[in-house]
C-alpha cells in the first residue's frame, strides 16, 4: 500500500478492517463498517479509493481517507445532525520495516519502538524494509 487511497481488507477473527493510507501517506486502519447502517464498505479484499474517498454502496455516506464523515447524500436536512460526530470507528495500526501492525483494542498504547522490543535488533541483518512480496499463499488448517 504505497500510494494514497490504496487499501487492503484483513480479518481479525470476526472483524473486517480496512488499511489504508491517507493524504499524508499516513497509514490508517479503520473498521469495515459505515456508521449509518452498519453496511460494510469495501467488499473486495484490496483496491484504491482513487477519489480519495471512503463511500458506503448502501447509501452513499462518504468518508475521508482520515476516517471523517464529509458527506450523508439523502439524509434529511436539519434536526442538529453533527457529521463530526460519526466517524469511521478507528483500529490502532502501526508500521515497522514494511511490516503492518493492527490491534483492535481501543485502549492499546500507541505503536513505536518499544512495542517491538528487542525484534528490529534481532532482525537488523536482514534488511526487512527492502523485502518485496513475490508470492503469497493461504491455507486453511484442519
Amino acid at each position: 500500500m504505497a500510494a494514497v487511497g490504496d487499501y487492503q481488507v484483513v480479518e481479525v477473527g470476526d472483524q473486517s478492517v480496512i488499511i489504508t493510507r491517507d493524504g499524508n501517506h499516513r497509514l490508517r486502519a479503520f473498521h469495515n463498517t459505515c456508521r449509518h447502517r452498519g453496511s460494510v464498505l469495501c467488499q473486495q479484499s484490496r483496491g484504491s479509493f482513487r477519489a480519495r474517498r471512503i463511500v458506503c454502496p448502501y447509501h452513499a455516506w462518504t468518508y475521508s481517507l482520515e476516517g471523517e464523515l464529509t458527506a450523508t447524500p439523502w439524509r434529511l436536512e436539519g434536526g442538529g445532525f453533527d457529521t463530526a460526530r460519526y466517524p469511521l470507528y478507528n483500529v490502532a495500526v502501526g508500521e515497522w520495516a514494511g511490516f503492518i501492525f493492527i490491534n483492535l483494542d481501543e485502549g492499546a498504547a500507541p505503536f513505536d519502538d518499544r512495542t517491538l522490543g528487542d525484534t528490529p535488533a534481532l532482525l537488523a541483518n536482514w534488511n526487512l524494509g527492502e523485502t518485496v512480496t513475490v508470492h503469497t499463499m493461504t491455507l486453511d488448517l484442519e
